[in-house]
């Protein structure tokens, strides 16, 4: 087993990618690389307007974007303007997803939303009445 540990500062997708290689003479040469991707969701003010702009990969046509999972009607461009909290995905080139980030968003854009504000504290206070002469 390969394990790797990482701690991510940073919104967004992250892509990674590795050559796994060995000591020794290797039979297949080919397909020793792979690439991960991992969402690390993007944190906005709740109660504040905010815009998230993405961008699918410029290389595709004929969009489609998803917002949990669920058609974005009339968002059929490269670039998508978020507004709102939700899990993000897109397919591309009139493809239904297949899982082989070919055509596809295989990481999504994960938007939530947070307080960004204190929490109300309560402080005792005392008030009194003088007699006004």
């Amino acid at each position: 087993m390969f394990y790797i540990l990482a701690i991510f500062m940073t919104e967004g997708i992250i892509t990674n990618s590795a050559t796994v290689s060995i000591n020794e003479v290797e039979e297949r040469l080919t397909n020793n690389t792979d690439e991960v991707c991992i969402s690390v969701p993007i944190e906005v003010c709740e109660n504040s307007p905010y815009e998230v702009i993405a961008t699918a990969d410029g290389s595709l046509m004929n969009y489609q974007w998803y917002k949990d999972g669920v058609l974005i009607v009339g968002a059929t461009m490269q670039v998508y303007t978020i507004t709102e909290p939700g899990t993000y995905t897109y397919i591309a080139d009139g493809a239904p997803p297949t899982g082989d980030c070919m055509g596809e968003l295989c990481c999504p854009i994960i938007v939530t939303e947070i307080s960004c504000c204190p929490p109300v504290q309560c402080i005792p206070i005392s008030v009194s009445i003088t007699p006004n002469n």
